[in-house]
């Protein structure tokens, strides 16, 4: 039993289909291993599937079953869960469902379709006989039978594929025994054991929708094939009993199974936790046994009346006194349906109509169909034993046998069964179709095959004429036991069985007529030797052994004439018995000698020891080291030493034969002649010592090497005459011919031929070499390109010191060619670079390549090269110009020289410096007029001019400015304002622009107005330190009324209460008024004491008059953004 707790047990899925409380497949996460587990919702049906499980698995402890059908009988253990209930376990296994290969399934592959089976079922399952090399079936459906299983329809039988050797095996197997049991002990049950309770009566539904077994019907030969295994069983339970195997079954339940499980109770006796303590564990036990649990009872009531079985209802498990009674029910029940089964017969067909239009071809059997003459043409034989018989039937026991030469008979007997046994081989009078296995094979247990039994193994490919000789021939035996000797036979032990049940279904067959004749025949000999023993020990013979030698007589000529007329009514028949290369075996391929045992193999090599000459088929054994070492495996166990035909002189013969066949293969695997030589020596030596027998296959090996010798000595002879004929003639076909017989040679033959193969192919290779180059120069004297070249210079190169000596003259004129188109090309390359990217470097590659120009090809690209270095030039003063880090005589010096050479370049050169060009012309003219003015001077960096220039002529924000040109002609010629505009933070504005040329007009007109320095220097002075700070100031970016203010305190600072400056102060004052709007006119008169800075009142009239025209009032200014707009009612109006 498995404890769930203890494995390491994990869900990996969940389990589809069926009735059953859903379970699932778990893994093992320690070990790996997968379990199938399902927990019964009925604990009756988990008794009954878990019952019939161990009783399977007791029979096959117990060797009832063979141990190759384990894998057919997938059976359940129980597992105690979690919460300690119970459910059933096993191995996960793989396995094709029946309905999946029959393709009786639901569309979706779920499960089987009942209606589908119930309707056309026996001709479904018919396409089993599709497969071959299969078996498990009808094991599994006699153990099905046996346990009253009848649920064997294609959702519980499983197919699983096997490789054994190379080869595919099928075995059938059966799934989920929970139906097992039903309706067990009734009659009905047991004798309609085909149908079985639940399917009888003719108006009953489950007659059709029930009866699984019926499924099976047109299967040919599986319900023989039950009866047989239900027969075998019969006969191996002679030593055991159903009754203990039950018993043993149920001693294996845990005796808690049905008790309703309580809290603290231990679940189960067997767990690890209730073994700690034996004492407690015994208390425990007998609690439960004694305890009556409502919930069992009803579950053994439930159980009495599915299995019909009494003693059921008193079943208290894990009490031996009540297990036992149940297992004896169980067990005559189980004895009585296997009595029943050993004389199962095949049910009457219904579905043949159905079945013939489902399958194209109806199978007649299980195996091959065995097909039997009608005719037979004259044939001629003398008949020394029946002659012989036919003296005997006037002796009584008066007469003498003692002077019978028991020997002589016994060998007329032998020729006897030797005549029918070449009769049956020439005529094919056994009816056998199958050219692989004998008539005897479809009768076989297969599970017999690979052991040995007596000193044989079961080999199907036995042919029927050494069988009827090893089964009836008889050889006297003389030991310490039988001084005198005895006869007897060499008697194939596997064969005795399928012989055996092929009479019984073919009593009237050519081997049954030959079998009862020859079993007569040895009943005379015996009794001959019995009567003849007598009377040699002056005991007169027994009257009853007399008459039954005479009764022996009597069916012997009988049987004897009834093979004569069988003889004579037979047609005659062509086979291939001629053909076989061995005297006892069908042909066996040698992959089917691969999957054979070493018994087999065994058994195959000693009987072929009995030829006159063994066959290749012993070779085929012996030459493969993988099946000979099976050979000696099985010979050295002992299991054929106790065979008549001397095995141990038998196995040296054959380790003879062995070393012989390693000298051999040695011989094929010799490289070297030489090699070759010694190992056929060797095999010479080895063959004289074996045995008659092996010598003729031997001879033939040795024959096979000695021609091999010849034809490399022939093959040496070959390529020397084909190596002379290419010398005078050298040709491809010639080369391939040469080297196709060099490499057949051997090794050391191959290493003293080497340098004559390579001095061939050397030769015609530099031969091709020579044609190809020619016309390479051909090539290139009509198409000088460098492709051309390289394919003439590859060739030139491979040609040996003597072609190139002749053809150096070609070769050098087409090299000097090459040379030149090359340094041309390279020039060109070179100038394709410097047009792509003019620069210093490409240049000079430029040069280089010019330089390396022959005197009359720099003529042709002197133009294009003078062109290059005259665009370079203007290229070095244009990237010098545009870099920006001259001043400004350089740069009109270098502007000079691009204007001069700018008309000069080429058209697309011209588009493509275009728009620097006439910026260079822009920027000459600006720079000219800044020096005329001297606002800048000559050795001012431009890079300090240009961001100016870039401010006044490109910003986007002065565009809309109607003084803009204006404003433009005074920043290039007033230095003060370029120098404003050069230091100033932000970006010109049009509003900016109209105030910075009010400041401008007020200066340049007040200064006008101290022409003649009417109001002294000091006027001019400070009107134009105040209008160059004024300037700043506008153009600080600052609040306008911080600007106000600024320009205020620098008035105020700059021009003192003097007679000289009092007007101008007053001007000033008017002036800030005009800008500002009038918000500083009350500081001005607190300033005064009284009246604004005028030093008159005229003066101040009229001054005040005229600014204050221009002035936007305080309530003008837009307070949303008063700094993005002028300071004066009326934009600049020029002057």
């Amino acid at each position: 039993m498995y404890i769930f707790a203890e494995l390491h047990l994990e869900k990996i899925d969940d389990k589809k289909g069926g009735k059953n409380k859903v379970g699932g497949f778990y893994k093992d996460t320690k070990t790996g291993k997968e379990y199938f587990i399902k927990q019964p919702e009925d604990k009756k049906e988990l008794f009954t599937e878990l019952l019939a499980g161990l009783i399977l698995k007791e029979m096959l402890k117990r060797s009832l079953i063979d141990s190759q059908y384990t894998d057919s009988l997938i059976c359940a253990d129980v597992i105690q869960m979690s919460d300690g209930s119970y459910a059933l376990i096993q191995p996960k296994i793989d396995f094709e469902l029946l309905f999946k290969i029959i393709n009786t399934g639901f569309r979706d592959g779920s499960d089987r379709n009942p209606r589908l089976e119930a309707a056309d079922g026996p001709a479904y399952y018919m396409s089993l006989l599709d497969v071959k090399n299969s078996f498990g079936l009808s094991t599994s459906l006699m153990l099905s039978m046996l346990l009253g299983d009848y649920s064997v329809h294609s959702a519980n039988m499983v197919r699983l594929t096997r490789n054994h050797a190379g080869r595919t095996i099928y075995q059938y197997g059966k799934i989920d025994w929970g139906a097992a049991f039903r309706n067990y002990a009734r009659d009905e049950n047991t004798n309609n054991i085909i149908y079985g309770y639940e399917s009888l009566g003719s108006i009953n539904h489950k007659r059709v929708t029930k009866a699984y077994f019926l499924n099976y019907k047109y299967i040919p030969g599986i319900y023989e094939a039950m009866k047989q295994k239900a027969i075998q069983l019969d006969t191996r339970l002679e030593s055991e009993s159903f009754a203990e195997i039950v018993y043993s079954a149920l001693k294996q339940i845990p005796p808690d199974l049905f008790k309703q499980k309580k809290p603290g109770r231990q679940a189960s006796p067997d767990s690890p936790k209730a073994q700690r303590s034996s004492d407690k564990f015994e208390l425990e036990v007998q609690h439960q046994l004694d305890e009556t649990d409502p919930e069992e009872q009803v579950i053994l009531a439930d159980l009495s009346d599915y299995t019909f079985i009494e003693s059921f209802k008193t079943l208290r498990l894990g009490d031996e006194s009540s297990m036992r009674k149940v297992a004896e029910a169980f067990a005559a029940v189980m004895d009585n349906r296997l009595q029943v089964m050993k004389s199962l017969q095949a049910p009457e067909d219904n579905f043949k109509d159905k079945a013939r239009k489902l399958f194209l071809k109806q199978p007649t059997s299980v195996h091959e169909s065995i097909f039997i003459p009608h005719e037979m043409g004259p044939t001629i034989w003398e008949e020394p034993f029946p002659v012989l018989v036919k003296a005997f039937t006037e002796w009584t026991a008066k007469d003498d046998f003692s002077q019978i030469d028991m020997t002589a008979v016994v060998n007329q007997l032998n020729r006897y069964i030797d005549f029918w046994a070449q009769q049956g081989e020439l005529l094919n009078l056994w009816g056998n179709n199958n050219p692989s296995q004998n008539i005897f094979s479809p009768f076989a247990d297969g599970s017999l095959a690979p052991k040995s039994v007596r000193g044989h193994a079961y080999i199907y490919q036995y042919r029927e004429a050494t069988l009827m000789r090893r089964m009836s021939y008889s050889y006297k035996f003389v030991d310490e036991k039988n001084p005198q000797g005895v006869f007897a036979t060499h008697r194939i032990s596997p064969y005795e069985n399928p012989i055996a049940r092929y009479v019984a279904a073919n009593p009237d067959s050519y081997w049954a007529l030959c079998q009862n004749a020859v079993t007569e025949g040895q009943i005379i000999l015996n009794t001959l030797q019995i009567i003849q023993r007598a009377q040699l020990s002056s005991i007169p013979p027994d009257e009853n052994t007399v008459l039954g030698f005479q009764k022996s007589i009597k069916n012997f000529l009988y049987h004897n004439e009834k093979l004569e007329r069988f003889l004579k009514q037979m047609p005659p028949q062509k086979t291939n018995s001629g053909q076989y290369s061995s005297e006892f075996f069908y042909p066996i391929p040698k992959q089917e000698l691969k999957m054979m045992s070493a018994d087999q193999l065994a058994t195959i090599c000693l009987e072929e020891l009995n030829a006159w000459e063994v066959s290749a088929l012993l070779t085929d054994i012996v030459s493969d080291n993988e099946l000979y070492s099976k050979v000696e495996e099985a010979l050295s166990s002992g299991k054929f030493m106790g065979r008549a035909d001397n095995p141990a002189t038998k196995t040296a013969e054959l380790h003879k034969f062995y070393l012989f066949i390693n000298t051999y293969k040695q011989f094929n695997l010799a490289e070297t002649y030489i090699k070759k030589q010694e190992d056929r020596q060797i095999m010479f030596e080895q063959l004289k010592a074996l045995d008659t027998n092996l010598k003729g296959e031997a001879m033939r090996l040795l024959q096979e090497a000695d021609d091999h010798l010849l034809s490399l000595h022939q093959q040496e002879i070959d390529y020397e005459e084909t190596l002379e004929a290419f010398n005078k003639d050298p040709n491809q076909s010639s080369l391939e011919l040469l080297k196709s017989q060099y490499a057949v040679l051997p090794s050391d033959i191959q290493e003293s031929k080497k340098e004559t193969l390579e001095a061939a192919e050397e030769g015609l290779r530099q031969l091709l070499l020579e044609k190809t180059y020619l016309l390479s120069v051909k090539q290139y004297e009509e198409e000088s390109t460098s492709l051309n070249f390289i394919s003439l210079e590859q060739c030139y190169q491979e040609l040996n010191e003597i072609y190139q000596s002749k053809h150096q003259e070609s070769y050098k004129k087409a090299s000097s060619i090459n040379d030149r188109q090359n340094l041309i090309s390279a020039y060109q390359g070179k100038l394709s670079a410097f047009e792509t990217e003019n620069n210093a470097d490409n240049l000079h590659a430029l040069e280089t390549a010019f330089q390396a120009l022959s005197e009359d090809d720099k003529t042709v690209y002197r133009p294009s090269y003078e062109k290059a270095v005259k665009l370079m030039d203007f290229k070095k003063l244009y990237d010098e110009a545009l870099q920006g880090e001259s001043d400004v005589k350089r740069f009109l010096a270098i502007s000079a020289q691009l204007l001069d050479k700018y008309p000069h370049l080429d058209e697309a050169k011209k588009e493509q410096y275009k728009a620097d060009y006439d910026d260079l012309v822009a920027r000459e003219k600006y720079y000219t007029v800044l020096l005329d003015d001297q606002v800048i001077s000559q050795s001012t960096p431009v890079n300090e001019i240009d961001p100016v220039l870039e401010k006044i002529f490109a910003s986007p924000d002065l565009a809309g400015s109607p003084w803009l040109k204006e404003f433009r002609e005074h920043v290039l010629q007033d230095k003060r304002l370029w120098d404003a505009v050069k230091q100033s933070l932000p970006s010109l504005k049009p509003h900016l622009i109209n105030d910075l040329l009010i400041l401008k007009k007020f200066h340049d007109e007040r200064i006008l107005r101290n022409s003649g320095n009417k109001y002294g220097s000091e006027y001019s002075n400070s009107l134009d330190r105040f209008y160059e700070e004024a300037l700043k100031i506008r153009l600080s970016g600052q609040p306008i009324t911080d600007q106000a203010n600024a320009m205020q305190e620098y008035a105020k600072k700059e021009f003192q209460a003097r007679h000289s400056t009092r007007r101008f102060i007053a001007d000033v004052v008017m002036m800030l008024t005009s800008l500002f709007g009038g918000v500083f006119v009350g500081v001005g008169r607190k300033l005064s004491g009284k009246t604004f800075f005028f030093s008159t009142s005229e003066t101040q009239t009229t001054r005040e008059e005229d600014f204050n025209s221009l002035l936007k009032d305080q309530e003008e200014i837009n307070g949303d953004n008063p700094d993005e707009e002028s300071l004066f009612k009326k934009p600049f109006s020029g002057g």
